[in-house]
C-alpha cells in the first residue's frame, strides 16, 4: 500500500509539527510521518519507506539518519552539501541566519553521513548534482554505510520519473531481504 501523509495536512500524525525551517523541524514531520503511515491498519509496518525529490531529497537523506520506522530511503535529486549550496545562493532565500556556520551545520546531511540508520540510495542528473552526491556517497561508504549511488538521464525535473521507477525496483528487491 502507498500512503502519502504531510503532518501540516494532518495534524494527527505528529500534533504541533508542521512548521517550515528549512531542514531542520521538517525532519521530525518526516520520521512522524513514517510513523503514522506504519500505524495503518492496510500498511506493512515492517516495509515503510522514505523517498524525496529536491528539496524533500534532502530532508528524506536527513530522516535516514534519525530513528524511524523506514526500511530505506531514495533521495532523487537533492543537494546534500549545505555549506556549498550557502556560499552560491542569495542568503536573503534562507529562512535562517546564513551567514552562521552552526546554523548550517545542523541543516547539513554532508556533515553526518556516518549517521545514516538505513538503507540509501541516491539519484541524480549530470551537471554539479551528481558531484554532490558522489561525494556524499563517498563518505558514508567510507565509514561503512549501505548508501548508492545512480545518475539518471536528463534534468532536475525530467530524472523524477525514472529515478522513481529504479527506486521502486529497488525497495521490492528488498522487501524479499
Amino acid at each position: 500500500a502507498q500512503a502519502y501523509p504531510s503532518p501540516a495536512n494532518y495534524p494527527e500524525c505528529a500534533p504541533g509539527l508542521g512548521s517550515y525551517e528549512a531542514f531542520y523541524g521538517e525532519v521530525d514531520d518526516a520520521v512522524a510521518a513514517g510513523q503514522f503511515v506504519s500505524e495503518l491498519p492496510y500498511v506493512d509496518a515492517e516495509n515503510v519507506f522514505v523517498t524525496g525529490h529536491s528539496v524533500g531529497g534532502v530532508l528524506a537523506a536527513l530522516a535516514a539518519m534519525m530513528p524511524s520506522r523506514y526500511k530505506a530511503c531514495a533521495a532523487l535529486s537533492g543537494y546534500l552539501d549545505m555549506a556549498t549550496w550557502s556560499e552560491y545562493q542569495d542568503a536573503s532565500l534562507a529562512i535562517y541566519d546564513a551567514n552562521d556556520p552552526k546554523e548550517i551545520l545542523l541543516r547539513n546531511p554532508m556533515e553526518f553521513a556516518a549517521s545514516l540508520r538505513i538503507p540509501i540510495t541516491l539519484y541524480a542528473e549530470r551537471g554539479g548534482m551528481d558531484e554532490v552526491n558522489a561525494a556524499f556517497v563517498d563518505r558514508a561508504k567510507h565509514v561503512g554505510k549501505s548508501c548508492d549511488f545512480v545518475i539518471v538521464d536528463g534534468d532536475h525535473t525530467s530524472m523524477v520519473a525514472p529515478a522513481v521507477q529504479h527506486a521502486i525496483k529497488w525497495y521490492q528487491e528488498l522487501l524479499t531481504q
